[in-house]
């Protein structure tokens, strides 16, 4: 039942949108719906090509981009005018045509950037920082920050990178409602300690920390096995490399779906997140929304100094935080700690309970979404 009708008119604006199965249109849709609920009226404005398809490099990854613009903008062109406009990150820098978008309907602009641009596209080594294409995408982007109404940074390291450490809210993703979650604990199909990676292994992940770790264990003939579970660009990378060093405990799975992805997180004795040290503040694993509520290990593979990093250690139970370069270190962890992650298959899991922190954390995002967008009606 709505508390209020007619709160205002939201767009929500990103490169994908309900039904595509892309996460942030997932994401997108479960805050659509829970803020319709409330009373907000909302709209999707997206250009959908196609999640998973196969990338694009160079000039053709730019016209791809320039036409998202484009279409984007023009969809922007009719229809109500909107009270205020949220848009994501992708296509990159799609802060700027949404802040002309904003100007030209005369709506206020909240920023949820999943990923800080033109920063990580010089990080992953797509743009000189140098060039003259960089410092126009840069100048753009900054012009269109300028004239935000809010910011919504999913950490501090990001709110760090992207504002100077000026406070403005912090809302991380969720877990999806579609998931899938068993009432118990099924049993681990193998007698090997399981330590998994689930999920988009893309450049600005690390996976040569976790593969050479893998190499050290096997040469001291440990029981574990490591998993890789999903796609994404540096995918095959890691699988050359994990051929080179003749690992024979280390299996490649496709991406789970909603009915199996829990199962097979809780299958596993230990969940990983990584991230190289050059992408602090310009991402957030998205992932561990989802595992720091499992009631497994996680092993963080990233820069030391970030959030992240202060999160995993404060939190409960057995956890790992380790520099990419520190394999020996990792693999030394997971050898001392072999009873202990044993152990961890057993805990007490209730699938209400998981069902409960998941339905938690999804209506306070949404809340503290209401109570942003309320206050900018309000100004």
């Amino acid at each position: 039942m709505n508390l209020r009708n007619n709160l205002g008119t939201l767009w929500l604006v990103n490169q994908f949108a309900p039904p595509d199965r892309a996460p942030t249109a997932r994401l997108l849709g479960e805050l659509a719906v829970g803020l319709k609920e409330l009373g907000w009226q909302v709209r999707f404005i997206a250009c959908p090509e196609g999640y998973r398809t196969a990338p694009v490099v160079g000039w053709r990854r730019l016209w791809r981009d320039l036409k998202a613009h484009i279409k984007i903008f023009r969809q922007t062109l009719t229809g109500p005018k909107p009270d205020i406009v949220i848009c994501l990150s992708d296509p990159p820098a799609l802060v700027f045509t949404m802040a002309c978008t904003a100007r030209l309907r005369r709506a206020k602009l909240v920023y949820w950037p999943m990923d800080v641009y033109p920063e990580i596209a010089a990080a992953l080594g797509a743009l000189s920082d140098r060039g003259p294409l960089y410092r126009v995408i840069k100048s753009a982007v900054d012009w269109a920050l300028a004239r935000c109404a809010s910011v919504v940074c999913l950490d501090q390291d990001m709110c760090e990178k992207l504002l100077g450490g000026v406070k403005d809210p912090i809302i991380a993703p969720w877990p999806p409602s579609e998931l899938v979650i068993p009432e118990a604990i099924s049993e681990s199909p193998t007698h090997l300690i399981r330590w998994t990676y689930s999920g988009n292994l893309g450049r600005a992940h690390e996976y040569e920390a976790l593969l050479r770790a893998q190499r050290l264990l096997e040469d001291e003939a440990r029981p574990f096995e490591l998993v890789f579970q999903g796609g994404g660009a540096a995918r095959k990378n890691a699988e050359k490399l994990a051929a080179e060093l003749a690992l024979k405990n280390c299996r490649w799975l496709d991406y789970a779906d909603d009915t199996e992805l829990v199962v097979t997180l809780l299958q596993s004795h230990v969940c990983i997140a990584t991230q190289r040290p050059e992408m602090l503040g310009l991402l957030w694993p998205s992932k561990l929304a989802l595992l720091e509520m499992l009631p497994r290990p996680i092993i963080w593979v990233g820069p030391l100094d970030g959030a992240i990093s202060r999160q995993l250690r404060k939190r409960c139970g057995l956890n790992g935080v380790f520099d990419p370069g520190d394999y020996r270190g990792l693999a030394l962890w997971l050898a001392q700690n072999e009873s202990q992650i044993r152990q961890s298959v057993s805990f007490m899991f209730s699938g209400v309970m998981f069902r409960k922190q998941v339905n938690d954390a999804r209506t306070h995002a949404i809340s503290s979404w209401h109570q942003l967008l309320a206050s900018l009606m309000n100004k």
